[in-house]
């Protein structure tokens, strides 16, 4: 199984690049508001689809194009009493 190929044609990487230039102009030009998909497809000379196949919804696309690598924090674990082992009670005749 480790030798499986990806199926189909392999994504593009200069479309993320284009894609997040096209977000910061268009912040840059008219704010949050003017970054729709499609005027951020049609800047960057792509499709809609190819954004969402890409980013599961526009702010996570915003997000990496003012913040380029940069990952999300991962909450950290819990530690309090619903992570502690808990005793078993003895069973009642």
């Amino acid at each position: 199984m480790a030798n499986q190929r990806a199926t189909g044609r392999p994504r593009d990487p200069r479309i993320e690049a284009e894609a997040c230039a096209a977000v910061r102009a268009l912040l840059t030009e008219g704010g949050y508001a003017a970054v729709t998909g499609s005027a951020v497809a049609t800047r960057a000379g792509t499709t809609k689809a190819a954004l969402y196949r890409r980013w599961p919804a526009l702010p996570h696309l915003v997000h990496e194009a003012v913040f380029p690598g940069e990952s999300r924090p991962r909450p950290e674990p819990r530690r309090g009493p619903a992570d502690r082992p808990r005793r078993r009670r003895p069973r009642r005749p």
